[in-house]
């Protein structure tokens, strides 16, 4: 028996509401459930999981399903070093706690995970600019 494999799709995500980090050193956003990413990028995000999830169960013998766990994971860049990095968390409502940090230079395609860092980012940086605007009263519909 091994570690069952799964899509994004079967994961439960756990984000703080309206996270984005934008200081002076670091840049980034937690993935959720709703998020529309590309294929190829879910299924990256998708290998980091499961490869947890497999080493979890090659230490202890113990097979989780997903309603037995929820999932952290954010993507930021350290502007200091200009790496960007995938953070990963699985938690349960015990003690079980694994966490992961990869540089995505170290990925094959690192390329298409930086450009989906940085369109993401501009996404979420453009909504709440469009958000603070209604706020605002502002009826123009051109994000400045």
């Amino acid at each position: 028996m091994e570690q069952q494999r799964y899509t994004l799709k079967d994961i439960n995500f756990v984000a703080e509401a309206n996270y984005t980090d934008i200081n002076s050193k670091i840049v980034g956003f937690q993935i959720e459930n709703n998020m529309v990413l590309s294929m190829d990028i879910a299924d990256r995000l998708s290998v980091i999981i499961n490869k947890m999830l497999a080493d979890y169960y090659a230490e202890t013998c113990k097979r989780l399903e997903p309603s037995d766990f929820h999932v952290t994971m954010s993507i930021e860049m350290n502007t200091s070093t200009n790496k960007v990095i995938i953070n990963t968390y699985i938690f349960d409502s015990a003690d079980m706690i694994l966490h992961t940090e990869i540089d995505v230079e170290t990925l094959r395609d690192y390329g298409r995970m930086k450009k989906c860092f940085f369109d993401m980012l501009a996404c979420i940086t453009l909504d709440r600019i469009r958000e603070l605007q209604k706020a605002a009263g502002l009826k123009s519909g051109y994000v400045i």
